[in-house]
């Protein structure tokens, strides 16, 4: 038998087809053809508005395509006059556009000569809309892709663009994902002017500044800064428009992409920005000092600087009377103490440090153990993760399964691994608390980082015993502590300690106590100007 036959293709097995060299040839005709095609847009939008009509149209295609959703009409008024018209379908209004430009074009305008035309329109010639004049292509094809309607009189080298801009859009609902017992019932929605005018409404100031530019190279999303003056630190805004400014993504369409923006250490697990859906948190905020972003086409805002301590506080505390809202807050905090540390503190001290358990509770802890499999640190990771996976496979599911999957997995599941002595009753109680106390944090993505700090510091604990945990414990405060948020220190005014704030910290005192203005982020305890943020990022 040849030494090569195992190598050699059986006769009913497929050789590998050649590709025929018509195909390649297409395909590289296809490729050549798409930059050149891809060049003429880029090149069409540096010049000039044309005179002549049909250099216009060209000049469109060359930057729109073949598209189908980019509509020409051209109107011949009188017989001199000659005007071309061009939406994009789905972002102009048909009936705004019928009622506001074309019917007044045809009925009222001026035949005579385009340059009588021109002063019409330059003129109070449209009822409605803003009507501006534009001399360059790129404004030109900036403002359709934004929905506005494009006027063109043959003869003349300048264009009009008008504001017609209606698309469809979904409803103000609740919040979904920050829902409060009292307050408003507003959320914001995907369309960056409606959120805009949710934050005007609260926020009924002439200091109230709303900056907008473009992030991403293709995708040109609309992001809107806004922050008042006087209050946000001016370097602190200029940072973030020039981070956003400097965005490196092609498309910008999450609220995510602006948080890894504006985040000075993005490999840290805790967030240093807020995401929040409600225009009364980004109003508060705004009133702080602090810096608002928005993006269009995100129902979510990005509230720069945090501190630790904002994602402790739900809108509810200012809704709520102030002896109430003091110990809810009080409670959240409890709750991420036992989220993060109740879990790896019973390992250690069950596993090294029995002495620190009372008599009674060791003889009952001994006898739960008495024939179990698996040692302790086991039995705790094994639940843990267990506990996870119920809750990231409850908030996947619809609303009525949901539900029940947590009911039957967190007390059916539980309690059959007690009676089938997989797991002790103790751990499973510690697990199901610490599972509660993920919930009682505001926001969701607030007690993720928590949930990865208990694996790590149960680690420890189950490595070194108290000593372990008591160390990993103090690098991770030691790590907040480094944190800023543009230049904010992630933990104060709790450290570095500032008597200024400390009435709406971990506590939240009366409104008559608050009378004055809040102590505003982008100032010092001394009122002077802070340092501004630092654009180095590591």
């Amino acid at each position: 038998m040849p030494a090569n036959f195992l190598s050699q293709p059986l006769p009913f097995q497929k050789r590998p087809l050649k590709e025929p060299p018509v195909t390649a040839l297409r395909e590289h005709l296809e490729a050549t053809g798409g930059e050149i095609e891809s060049w003429l847009a880029e090149l069409a939008l540096h010049h000039s508005v044309p005179a002549r009509t049909p250099d216009m149209v060209r000049l469109l295609e060359d930057a729109f395509g073949k598209s189908a959703d980019v509509k020409f009409r051209q109107l011949r008024l009188g017989r001199r006059v000659e005007v071309l018209v061009v939406a994009l379908d789905g972002m102009a209004g048909d009936a705004l556009l019928n009622d506001f430009v074309l019917r007044p074009l045809l009925e009222r305008a001026p035949t005579t000569s385009p340059a009588t035309l021109a002063r019409w329109l330059d003129g109070p010639g449209l009822p409605e809309g803003t009507v501006r004049p534009v001399h360059d292509m790129g404004r030109v094809v900036e403002s359709v892709l934004d929905g506005y309607a494009l006027l063109h009189v043959d003869g003349l080298a300048r264009a009009w663009v008008v504001e017609v801009r209606e698309f469809e859009h979904r409803s103000i609902n609740d919040p979904a994902t920050e829902g409060t017992v009292g307050g408003p019932r507003e959320s914001f929605i995907e369309v960056l002017r409606v959120n805009t005018a949710a934050i005007r409404r609260r926020v009924r100031s002439s200091l109230l500044r709303v900056d907008e530019l473009t992030a991403g190279r293709i995708s040109r999303t609309r992001v809107a800064v806004l922050h008042i003056t006087g209050r946000a630190d001016p370097g602190t805004v200029a940072e973030v428009r020039r981070r956003l400014a400097a965005a490196p993504w092609d498309m910008v369409f999450s609220e995510q992409q602006v948080e890894a923006l504006l985040e000075d250490r993005s490999l840290s697990f805790f967030p240093q920005v807020r995401t929040t859906e409600r225009p009364d948190v980004c109003a508060a905020a705004l009133s702080e000092g602090r810096v608002v972003v928005l993006v269009d086409g995100t129902p979510f805002a990005v509230i720069v600087p945090l501190q630790f301590w904002d994602l402790l506080q739900s809108p509810d505390d200012y809704y709520l009377r102030w002896p109430f809202a003091t110990t809810l807050r009080l409670l959240r905090l409890g709750a991420v103490l036992l989220m993060t540390l109740g879990l790896p503190f019973y390992v250690a001290i069950s596993t090294y440090n029995q002495e620190l358990i009372p008599r009674e509770f060791l003889f009952s802890l001994a006898a739960s153990r008495e024939g179990l499999p698996l040692p302790t640190v086991v039995e705790a990771l094994g639940l843990a993760l267990f506990f996870d996976l119920i809750r990231e496979a409850s908030t996947r599911l619809p609303r009525q399964i949901g539900g029940a999957l947590t009911i039957v997995g967190g007390l059916v599941i539980g309690d059959t691994a007690v009676r089938a002595g997989l797991v002790t009753a103790p751990t499973l109680i510690i697990i199901g608390a610490s599972a509660v106390g993920a919930f009682v944090v505001p926001a969701f993505t607030t007690a993720i980082p928590f949930r990865i700090m208990n694996y790590v510091l149960l680690i420890a604990a189950a490595t070194l015993g108290l000593f372990g945990l008591a160390m990993a414990s103090l690098v991770l405060v030691a790590h907040m502590a480094s944190l800023r948020s543009l230049g904010v220190p992630y933990l104060a005014p709790i450290a570095p300690m500032r008597p200024r704030g400390q009435e709406d910290v971990l506590i939240r005192a009366p409104w008559l106590i608050q009378k004055g203005q809040p102590p505003l982020i982008g100032t010092d305890q001394k009122g002077g100007a802070r340092a501004p943020a630092s654009g180095r990022r590591p």
